[in-house]
């Protein structure tokens, strides 16, 4: 049996010697293709991913952090009845920046509905958590459950989104002094907030103790407790949103 093989091996030993070249040519080219194509190309996919994760984080974060913060102080700190009975340029103030808040939300919300494809949290678990958070926020802008102040439907809170975005390199939201030019000078543009600003005009016209809770106040308390949501995805950590602004706000 030894040998035959040994016979079998000298007869054939070039052939022996054709196959291990092939075989050693195939794993050196495999091992050229994973050092030199494939991981570089993971790297710089994963280095993408990062810089796409912190160009959309970031400011959905504000946005939303601008948000909550003017939705408290409306709830519980009684921040329309105070500065919409000071001077006209406190009241003025008051309702164009509150308004401000809501559309750079809905604008930032419609720019990550865009891009959604380019976003990856880490993995498709995280991203489903997203857009449901995201989504709960929607509905409670839309909830016929609530008191009907502030309601916005889903077109609605669309094309306020839509009409915020500045398209150039990459989608960006209009900032306050701009909105606030769009806002006085073109009907186009203003008549989308017509409903927002006539919600606004009536909560400021009811008396509100400090700390008070008004029926009208029911949807701003739903929309907030759903940032805060929100919040706590973006910032797991408390980075830049201290741990006591995670409090949800108790429901009326």
């Amino acid at each position: 049996m030894f040998d035959w093989l040994q016979k079998s091996f000298q007869q054939n030993s070039i052939l022996w010697l054709l196959v291990s070249s092939i075989i050693g040519g195939i794993i050196g080219a495999m091992t050229k293709l994973i050092f030199d194509v494939i991981l570089p190309q993971k790297l710089q996919n994963s280095l993408q991913v990062k810089k796409v994760v912190e160009k959309y984080r970031n400011p959905i974060l504000r946005a939303s952090l601008d948000l909550q913060s003017r939705l408290y102080n409306i709830v519980d700190q009684s921040f329309l009845q105070i500065y919409c009975h000071r001077s006209d340029v406190d009241k003025e103030y008051a309702i164009t920046s509150t308004l401000y808040v809501f559309a750079e939300f809905l604008a930032w919300t419609e720019i990550l509905r865009r891009e959604v494809q380019f976003l990856d949290f880490g993995n498709a678990k995280s991203n489903q958590e997203l857009e449901r958070l995201l989504g709960n926020i929607s509905r409670q802008f839309t909830s016929d459950a609530l008191n009907f102040t502030f309601r916005l439907p889903k077109g609605q809170q669309r094309a306020i989104g839509e009409i915020m975005i500045v398209e150039g390199e990459s989608l960006e939201c209009i900032g306050f002094a701009k909105f606030a030019s769009k806002l006085e000078n073109e009907p186009d543009f203003s008549r989308w907030f017509s409903s927002l600003k006539e919600d606004i005009r009536v909560l400021a016209s009811q008396p509100k103790n400090y700390g008070e809770r008004l029926q009208d106040d029911q949807r701003l308390v739903e929309i907030y407790n759903a940032l805060v949501k929100l919040l706590e995805f973006l910032d797991p950590n408390y980075v830049y949103v201290p741990k006591k602004r995670m409090k949800v706000l108790a429901s009326l």
